[in-house]
């Protein structure tokens, strides 16, 4: 019976120690799937990282020339030396687009008040003149019939 023991000893020491090699491989190969998906997830990161700062530094740029093309024609405006005529150009759909859109309005009315007043202006001048005119002749009349060397 002791040879036998012994043989089924050897055997289950054979079986222990394929099963742990078989063990350590498989282990091997895991460890190295998750180094090479460690990897890849990192590159990944990093290439997102690069692709969001781009995208944002671009995004960024064409918000800013919109921004400012904005200030610059309110600027010109404010400071007495703009060209009423002047209108932004509206692209998109975007709240700068919507901005441009109540600039552009905002700059029609007041060219239009200013229209307005100008021809209200003009009117009030020719009256003035008129009566002006008017108040002249009637003096030289008034003069002359109640002068006493008449």
């Amino acid at each position: 019976i002791s040879p036998l023991v012994d043989r089924m000893k050897a055997d289950l020491s054979w079986i222990v120690q394929r099963q742990r090699d078989v063990s350590e491989n498989m282990a091997e190969d895991l460890l190295s799937q998750v180094d090479m998906m460690t990897k890849l997830v990192g590159a990944l990161l990093v290439l997102g990282l690069i692709l969001g700062f781009g995208g944002g530094s671009l995004l960024t740029a064409s918000i800013s020339r919109s921004l400012k093309a904005t200030v610059d024609a309110m600027t010109d405006i404010a400071h007495g030396e703009g060209d009423m005529t002047r209108r932004m150009k509206v692209r998109g759909q975007d709240e700068l687009a919507q901005l441009s859109a109540g600039f552009n309005s905002f700059v029609e009315k007041i060219q239009n008040t200013i229209l307005h007043v100008s021809k209200s202006t003009s009117t009030l001048t020719g009256a003035a003149d008129k009566m002006r005119s008017e108040e002249r002749r009637v003096g030289k009349e008034g003069r002359s019939r109640w002068s006493p060397y008449h």
